[in-house]
């Protein structure tokens, strides 16, 4: 039986292709969601509105304000202020991202599990 190397060619072809198919739905179907489907914190840029939320696009629509605005949050840990990590304004000012009320940039992720966004600790 003669192989033919362009058959042999195909078929890794085809072999690799079906394992990172594969390795690509293991996340979906071992039930844990990808990074953007998890509920987490956001936050409005525009009217600082904050709460729990799945994002599938960012920014995403501000169910108060309308506005396109809506980005995961964080939360100062000096002031306690939930910031919006606002990616468009950080890369327009150049800056890293900043407390809006105190200008700390010492950030924490909230914990999304929280129903309430707990004090800062003093």
């Amino acid at each position: 039986m003669k192989i033919k190397w362009k058959q042999l060619g195909l078929g890794a072809g085809l072999a690799g292709l079906l394992i990172v198919v594969v390795l690509v739905s293991l996340p979906s179907l071992s039930g844990q969601p990808h990074m953007l489907g998890v509920m987490r914190w956001v936050a409005c840029s525009s009217c600082g509105e904050h709460y729990r939320a799945t994002l599938a696009h960012r920014p995403a629509r501000c169910p108060k304000c309308g506005k396109r605005t809506v980005w995961p949050a964080m939360r100062c840990t000096g002031c306690g202020e939930v910031v919006a990590m606002d990616t468009f304004r950080y890369d327009k000012e150049r800056k890293d991202p900043y407390c809006t009320k105190c200008g700390s940039t010492v950030l924490e992720i909230i914990d999304p599990k929280v129903a309430k966004i707990p004090p800062v600790p003093k």
